[in-house]
Order: C-alpha cells, then sequence, then structure tokens
C-alpha cells in the first residue's frame, strides 16, 4: 500500500473515533436527560439497576460497538501496511491480535 492511501485510512479511522466520542456524548446526555430521576443505591449495584430500554442507553452501546469495529480496522489497516512493506514480525504480532481480538468477540 501506498504511503497517502494508508494516511488517508489512519484519517479516517481518527474522524471514526472523533465520531465515536460524538455519539457517546450525545448518549450520555439523553441517558442523563431522560433518567434523571432514577435514584441508584450504590451499596448494591449491580447491572441490572441501570434501564437498558432508554435511547440514552442505546446510544451508548452502540457508540461502544463503533468504537471497538474502529479500533479493529486501525489495526488490520497497519498490519496490512506492514505487510506492505515486508515486515512479518509486525504482521504476524497484528494478525495474532486480530485473532484473539476475533476469538474473543466471538465467544
Amino acid at each position: 500500500m501506498n504511503s497517502k492511501r494508508i494516511d488517508l485510512l489512519m484519517k479516517l479511522t481518527e474522524i471514526g473515533t472523533f465520531l465515536v466520542a460524538v455519539v457517546a456524548i450525545i448518549g450520555g446526555i439523553l441517558f442523563l436527560w431522560y433518567d434523571h430521576a432514577q435514584v441508584l443505591n450504590y451499596h448494591t449495584l449491580t447491572v441490572s439497576s441501570f434501564p437498558t430500554t432508554t435511547v440514552g442507553h442505546k446510544i451508548i452501546v452502540t457508540s461502544i460497538v463503533m468504537l471497538i469495529a474502529f479500533q479493529v480496522f486501525r489495526l488490520a489497516v497497519v498490519t496490512l501496511d506492514f505487510a506492505s512493506r515486508s515486515d512479518w514480525i509486525y504482521v504476524a504480532m497484528g494478525g495474532f491480535i486480530l485473532l484473539v481480538m476475533g476469538y474473543s468477540l466471538m465467544t
């Protein structure tokens, strides 16, 4: 891959990460806006104490999925860049990390 294409793809991932932050902030604002009256007992805090059906919560979960996707894409681009430069040690490390991440997402 040539350098300009890699730079463009990396810039795309940076913009995507910024977009994820904006989406998460919007989701957090909506979550607080609609659930501001919810009282949490912090002594017995469990996952089930948070509402999962609100729009804000769904947007926050979507932003987390988007963040994971953009980081996997970034790692794939960097691994392909190392492959184009015949730097096989970094290709092996990137491929291993991609395999571990893929396995953890599938299980």
